[in-house]
């Protein structure tokens, strides 16, 4: 959380605050922290302190709208994966903060 409100991410940690569908990618985060589809998205942000913390991570991250989503990311690939997560949860449930992800970054 401390890098997201610092606008500025620098270490490794985007599989399990910002996960994304399983399949996507090859390592073993990815892998091992990869939702199996929309059933699991839809489980992970109905989960209380899942979802929260998700939510709370998306209104950080919409704190820098207007900054450049490649510099708050820290590279192209965790810019994908963050996009690739927006897009999953938002599927799953439209009209939530994760839409304001997508428009303000995207």
């Amino acid at each position: 959380m401390r890098e997201l409100k610092t606008d500025r991410k620098q270490s490794h940690w985007i599989w399990y605050i910002f996960p994304q569908q399983k399949g996507l990618g090859h390592s073993y985060n990815s892998k091992y922290y990869g939702l199996d589809g929309e059933g699991e998205a839809r489980a992970y942000i109905e989960y209380e302190i899942l979802g929260d913390r998700l939510r709370e991570c998306c209104k950080v991250l919409l704190l820098h709208k207007g900054k450049d989503i490649k510099y708050i990311m820290g590279s192209g690939i965790d810019v994908l994966k963050l996009k690739t997560s927006m897009c999953l949860f938002n599927k799953v449930s439209p009209n939530d903060v994760f839409e304001e992800v997508l428009d303000a970054f995207f």
